[in-house]
């Protein structure tokens, strides 16, 4: 099975919990490498980065940051302009 490296997840008001929670076990024990997340509520993305098996504590951004990934180099983007943040 091919898994993907990184997964971006916006979170729903209604699932917030089970997402940030729930799924960042599932995509750390699957092998997922790297985490987005956004949350509606505060807009504001989370990375979070698996070293030695685990992911790090959350790199926090603001909705103006420009968020990079760091498995792919090219890969950036502003959340608020790309329609992630919906406050």
């Amino acid at each position: 099975i091919l898994l993907p490296d990184l997964v971006a997840k916006v979170l729903s008001t209604a699932t917030e919990s089970v997402d940030f929670i729930k799924k960042m076990a599932i995509y750390m024990n699957t092998g997922i490498n790297e985490y987005w997340i956004v949350s509606r509520k505060t807009a504001r993305p989370n990375i979070l980065l698996k070293e030695n098996g685990i992911y790090s504590e959350p790199m926090m951004y603001s909705k103006d940051d420009t968020v990079k990934s760091e498995i792919f180099e090219d890969l950036k983007i502003k959340p608020h302009i790309a329609g992630l943040c919906l406050r």
